[in-house]
């Protein structure tokens, strides 16, 4: 088992939902391929054309996104996760 914090800050997504995870220099060098109007890219060992791109966003907006896509909702006081329709536990922030 690997204990390792990760690095990987951002999380590039592709139009057909394919995710790369990304440290800050990987992030860079996308968004300067952009700027720069490149029409490839490479990432890792994949050569990614720039017309595949849905978004490059940090992995903490990712995670918020894709648990509210899945249908999950963040309690306001206590911030735990809870599947839908499921009422929290939480009287005000406290248990």
């Amino acid at each position: 088992m690997n204990n390792k914090i990760s690095t990987k800050r951002f999380v590039l997504v592709l139009k057909d939902s394919s995710k790369f995870f990304l440290d800050d220099k990987e992030a860079g060098l996308v968004r300067n391929a952009i700027k720069q109007g490149l029409d490839y890219l490479e990432v890792g060992e994949s050569l990614i054309s720039r017309w595949d791109f849905s978004r490059l966003v940090s992995s903490v907006n990712y995670e918020e996104a894709e648990r509210k896509r899945q249908g999950q909702w963040q309690c306001f006081d206590c911030k735990r996760w809870h599947p839908f329709k499921e009422k929290c536990g939480c009287m005000g922030g406290r248990y």
